[in-house]
């Protein structure tokens, strides 16, 4: 599987485990809870998509000499994912805990899709070949 495989198949997991997300939400806390749900899932999806965007093209792409480049771009997608979540707990006044719960989608999909791509055949046969 390539950087681009892995990239669709967290992009798949991750929805999936949104859709299990907000019937659970929606159960404990009603629509207020479900929508800071979908806020939270979607927020942490567009986070990885962008984060995987930046490691093709600065670290994979024509300016892989810029290490400090790439960590100055990943300290500001850090800080735009703060201030997202600021913006939305304080400002538009979502749930908290649906929002964590959304975001908490995020990290459950890149576990599972980790665990997906390092079991499939062939990384082991590219391992084998090292």
């Amino acid at each position: 599987m390539s950087n681009s495989a892995f990239v669709r198949l967290q992009v798949r997991i991750n929805v999936i485990a949104l859709l299990v997300a907000l019937p659970i939400a929606w159960w404990v806390g009603g629509e207020a809870v479900t929508v800071a749900t979908l806020a939270g899932g979607l927020l942490g999806m567009g986070n990885f998509v962008v984060g995987a965007w930046l490691i093709q093209r600065v670290i994979l792409g024509p300016a892989a000499q810029s290490k400090a480049l790439f960590g100055v771009m990943l300290a500001g997608k850090f800080g735009v994912l703060v201030l997202l979540a600021f913006v939305a707990i304080y400002i538009l006044e979502l749930d908290a805990v649906g929002f964590a719960l959304g975001l908490s989608t995020m990290v459950v999909a890149l576990f599972v899709a980790g665990f997906l791509f390092s079991s499939s055949p062939e990384v082991e046969e590219t391992e084998s070949e090292i």
